[in-house]
């Protein structure tokens, strides 16, 4: 089988390519905050790859999914012990009826600002803490000490001198 056919069928499975050296790609589950990894060899790249075997919830990775299951809990707990009502704190933060309903149903997953707001009607805050640094970051680290960030460096193939047209002049 071509590579490229085989990356393609790996992607609809669920992968996405992470890099490519000394001959062996690596891949890692699209899922946000999943864990799943796997490495083929270019040369016997074998049959098409299964979808990762972790745990998912949605479009997270199962670990992530929970952190923000507890923290949907924590808010849902002080909002009941403030004696307050779903209807009551959409009223209270400005949310759309029945929003926060469905937060806590799981029913959608809130973005941070919402969060924040939801957080703040209720007397709290998020805050933000030093934590381990995860394996992954640590090998990224690793990789930027022997190549450094370069700030001034452009990030896209765009010349800055060169402004892309937004509309055609005609």
């Amino acid at each position: 089988m071509r590579a490229d056919h085989w990356i393609r069928e790996a992607q609809a499975a669920g992968w996405r390519v992470t890099a490519c050296q000394e001959g062996t790609l690596q891949l890692a589950c699209c899922r946000h905050g999943c864990k799943g990894r796997l490495s083929a060899e270019l040369n016997a790249l074998g049959p098409e790859p299964e979808p990762c075997h972790e745990a998912h919830h949605g479009q997270y990775g199962a670990t992530v999914f929970d952190l923000y299951k507890d923290l949907v809990n924590e808010l849902a707990h002080r909002r009941r012990s403030l004696g307050l009502s779903q209807e009551d704190l959409c009223a209270a933060a400005g949310l759309a009826d029945g929003h926060i309903n469905k937060l806590e149903a799981f029913a959608r997953t809130a973005q941070f600002p919402t969060l924040q707001l939801w957080a703040q009607t209720l007397g709290c805050e998020i805050t933000f803490a030093p934590a381990p640094i995860p394996a992954a970051t640590a090998r990224v680290i690793d990789r930027r000490i022997a190549k450094p960030y370069a700030a001034n460096k452009a990030r896209t193939r765009q010349s800055k001198s060169e402004p892309k047209a937004l509309f055609d002049a005609r």
